[in-house]
């Protein structure tokens, strides 16, 4: 984590922190919502390559970020070396509230909510007790008491040394995907031609762009080596490499999965889980529970790579002063974040028992996407601001490139403000509040060291 700490991880495990990232429940949730909005011709594969085109261009972006300045924190490095320590303060709390947390308690929710029923049975939402103070109630359900323990267990192991979560996350991403490249792949060759795609639907501008929205979230995670840059072997060679091979090559199953999908399925619209569904239509109901495991396989897998690139984070931030500062300490043994990854997961199971995590990561996908575009137009900006510093890695086309992605992320978050604008403005408040809160931070700090 500092200079001095041992860089464990190799670019394969760098790699499958990146695979195992994207690759959760997104790809097999997300479908029904594209085929919905442009039915299943050219303009649906169209929006899942340029979702491909899209997140291999952040990665890039953050290769050379990451091979630049390899510090713990990615995003949050970045941000506030760019743009000075105000807007680093907003993603850096907002990770921690909203976007991260809820995403590791949505993904470790969903695996018994979505796929425990088709592998232990409806039991695994039964109520376990209830609690009632006049008015109010909660209930405890067991189905909560599975993503509390996936939460705590995966924690647990990222505490550990990381060269051993490393390893967990190359088996999990490889037989992943390994799998998922094995089924789609007989798939097409079982289906190729017997079942017609659905009829295209016609599809409007911002319906189309509300539906990039669900497929850059199945792309999501593309720069998740970059927060462990500081402990990957030769970064400036290995974490380019991990980065660029993790997202082309989830791109690539991406698309691959999708043909299964279209030429299995009669309308894929209908689908609620599209891989299931698939897997369901060509095995039958064994077939829905090998895809389901293979779900839930994936998943932990996700839950596993947020939690310990979340905890990077919040280390980073500690480190400079705008995070408590036990957050800072690494294990003696370990030499990892440990008290910043219990404080994560200690927020993530107040999400998980609440009803509040779909509300914060619906309202902060607005100004995580702005974010993004931040961190990406921050390559052309530091090479102009630092022009003298090395860069083992120059990310090609830039700035035209910084542009384009800036140009198609800002015509996106458009689209969403004319479907919903309740949730821009939530957004772009939130984005305001952060900031603010952040320069109060920061002056508050200076005041500090001038009277010491």
């Amino acid at each position: 984590m500092t200079e001095s700490s041992p860089r464990l991880l190799s670019r394969w495990h760098a790699a499958a922190l990146v695979a195992g990232s994207m690759v959760g429940v997104g790809i097999f949730l997300t479908p029904r919502l594209v085929a919905a909005a442009t039915g299943t011709g050219w303009l649906y594969f169209g929006l899942w390559l340029a979702g491909a085109a899209l997140a291999l261009t952040g990665a890039l972006a953050v290769a050379e970020l990451g091979a630049m300045v390899p510090q713990a924190g990615g995003d949050y490095v970045y941000l506030r070396l760019a743009y000075g320590d105000s807007l680093g303060f907003v993603y850096g709390w907002q990770s921690l509230l909203a976007s991260f947390s809820g995403s590791i308690a949505a993904m470790a929710y969903g695996v018994p909510r979505y796929q425990g029923e088709a592998l232990f049975g409806p039991d695994i939402h039964q109520q376990l007790f209830e609690l009632q103070v006049l008015d109010w109630k909660w209930a405890f359900h067991l189905d909560q008491a599975v993503a509390l323990g996936l939460v705590w267990g995966l924690t647990a192991l990222a505490c550990r040394r990381v060269r051993v979560a490393g390893r967990a996350q190359l088996a999990l991403s490889g037989a992943v995907m390994g799998a998922l490249l094995l089924g789609a792949a007989w798939a097409l060759v079982q289906r190729h031609g017997r079942v017609q795609p659905a009829e295209a639907v016609v599809a409007t501008p911002t319906g189309a762009l509300q539906a990039f929205v669900a497929v850059s979230f199945a792309y999501s995670g593309w720069n998740a080596a970059g927060y462990v840059a500081s402990e990957i072997e030769d970064p400036g060679r290995n974490l380019p490499f991990a980065l660029g091979l993790a997202t082309a090559a989830v791109g690539l199953l991406y698309l691959l999965l999708n043909a299964a999908f279209v030429l299995t399925l009669p309308d894929v619209a209908q689908a609620p889980d599209a891989g299931s569904a698939t897997a369901s239509a060509l095995l039958g109901p064994a077939g829905g529970q090998v895809m389901a495991a293979i779900i839930a396989v994936a998943v932990t897998g996700a839950v596993l790579a947020s939690i310990v690139t979340g905890g990077r984070i919040y280390y980073a931030m500690a480190r400079q002063g705008q995070f408590p500062v036990a957050a800072g300490q690494l294990h003696p043994r370990w030499q990892t974040p440990w008290l910043a990854l219990v404080g994560q997961a200690t927020w993530v199971s107040v999400l998980i028992l609440s009803s509040t995590f779909d509300e914060l990561l619906r309202w902060s996908g607005q100004s995580m996407l702005l974010l993004s575009v931040a961190t990406v137009v921050a390559v052309p900006w530091l090479r102009r601001k630092y022009p003298d510093w090395a860069r083992p890695y120059r990310a090609p086309g830039h700035p035209w490139v910084a542009i384009a992605y800036c140009l198609a992320c800002l015509l996106v978050f458009t689209a969403c403000v004319r479907a919903k604008p309740w949730d821009g403005v939530v957004g772009l408040g939130t984005l305001a509040v952060g900031w603010l809160a952040g320069l109060v931070h920061g002056r508050r700090a200076q005041r500090k060291d001038v009277k010491e």
